[in-house]
């Protein structure tokens, strides 16, 4: 794939419009949250999951260390409030835009100038990203018909500054450029969409204190930079396809429009009717909360599954140098 095809392709953010959305079996999901698990419990599919292990949901368990290589990531604001005793999204921004704009078509104020608008008090920014499970020398870990598993993070709370300033690291790294007749502007645009996908990312566990006590977060660190240069020239084409899924999975705004919980000066916060799918997961619930974060973005009760007690862990493709298996 050349610069002007993947410039192209991820330059556009095509949104998609609101749809339903059909709860799946988490090893049938596209992204696989990834956590640290708070206690050693049996989850949905029969699997114990041991405390302070990796768990990448629906897809690989009890991990000391995660290798991934980045794919793509985005910054959401995200305002939520408890309504009945559970958190509901009332107002968010897929932040297509510089400055960004609510769904409903509010303009951002400034992260500094929140506290002036009373629907903006609450309203925190988290960084989302989505990756490629790989080995320590980028080898990809794939299902068992050959598909690449992808795990989602989403910093936010006491997670976000690690996130953040991890990304910024391989946006700011200065490699040998990857695209033929280098230009300012193809040098800019590898650091900011293709560095990512040139190093192999290993995340750990780490903690951090709060007032609130000692929290688990991420810690990231490069492991390898040799990706090779046809893994990624794949990686760059699989990114393109994965636009359309990744704005459909992380798009939370269609759940508000979807339940009826928005903000309203006048009336405050509408319940709809259909008020059973819920977000129920706060800024810090990731790795805090007894029960892990649901694939499903809408956390839509789907505890059993008919034939979903097995787990689909993959194995690496030992020829993946000569035959990328996806």
């Amino acid at each position: 794939m050349n610069y002007e095809e993947y410039q192209k392709s991820i330059g556009n953010s095509r949104g998609v419009g609101v749809s339903g959305h059909v709860s799946v079996p988490p090893s049938e999901e596209k992204f696989h949250s990834l956590y640290i698990g708070g206690v050693t419990r049996e989850n949905e599919m029969g699997i114990t999951e041991e405390a302070g292990k990796f768990q990448v949901r629906g897809a690989m368990y009890n991990q000391d260390e995660i290798y991934c290589i980045v794919l793509t990531s985005k910054l959401v604001n995200v305002n939520k409030e408890k309504i009945n005793g559970r958190e509901k999204i009332i107002c968010f921004s897929y932040r297509k835009s510089d400055p960004p704009v609510a769904f409903d078509g509010f303009q951002c104020p400034p992260s500094t100038e929140r506290e002036k608008f009373k629907r903006c008090k609450n309203c925190k920014t988290h960084i989302l990203f989505v990756a490629m499970m790989c080995d320590k020398n980028g080898k990809p870990i794939v299902t068992d018909d050959k598909q690449p598993i992808i795990l989602f993070v989403r910093g936010s709370g006491v997670k976000y500054k690690n996130v953040s300033d991890y990304l910024y690291k391989l946006a700011t790294m200065d490699m040998e450029p990857f695209f033929p007749d280098s230009t300012p502007e193809k040098i800019e645009f590898e650091k900011n969409n293709i560095n990512q996908m040139r190093v192999v990312t290993k995340i750990t566990k780490g903690t951090t204190d709060t007032i609130h006590g000692t929290k688990t977060i991420f810690e990231f660190d490069i492991e390898n930079e040799n990706v090779s240069e046809k893994l990624v020239n794949r990686l760059m084409k699989y990114n393109s396809e994965l636009v359309d899924e990744f704005d459909e999975k992380f798009d939370w705004s269609k759940l508000a429009k979807k339940t009826g919980y928005y903000f309203n000066d006048n009336a405050n916060n509408q319940q709809s009717s259909n008020s059973q799918v819920d977000n129920q997961q706060s800024s810090n619930s990731q790795v805090d909360n007894q029960n892990p974060p649901s694939d499903n973005i809408f956390d839509v009760d789907n505890d059993m599954f008919p034939g979903s007690n097995e787990s689909k862990e993959g194995g690496s493709d030992l020829g993946f140098d000569d035959d990328i298996p996806f």
